[in-house]
């Protein structure tokens, strides 16, 4: 590689590198989010409410789990904080998703 190669390689690696802070910044607050304004109860507030009809039950459980997902996908901070929420403090994954998947 000629020297302008390297420098252009390296230019892009601390892009990336800068990208992927910011993502990991925003997924932290993205997941500090679901468990300080209680979206993931507000899920499974809404799917009770439309668990008569199939065809809205289907997208709002898609988008859930989507979003849970995604948070934890990405290596963040607040990972660990997450599955421990959706674990023990949230009834959604064992009064809700699991009854759903098992049906």
């Amino acid at each position: 590689l000629t020297q302008s190669d390297q420098g252009s390689a390296d230019w892009q690696n601390q892009q990336i590198a800068k990208l992927t802070a910011m993502l990991n910044r925003h997924v932290n607050g993205l997941i500090k989010s679901l468990i300080q304004f209680e979206v993931v109860e507000a899920f499974g507030r809404c799917i009770c409410q439309h668990q008569m009809s199939h065809t809205r039950t289907d997208i709002i459980v898609k988008f859930f789990l989507t979003t849970v997902h995604n948070c934890l996908l990405y290596c963040s901070e607040n990972q660990k904080k997450l599955r421990q929420h959706l674990a023990t403090q949230s009834m959604i994954v064992q009064d809700i998703m699991i009854p759903y998947v098992m049906n």
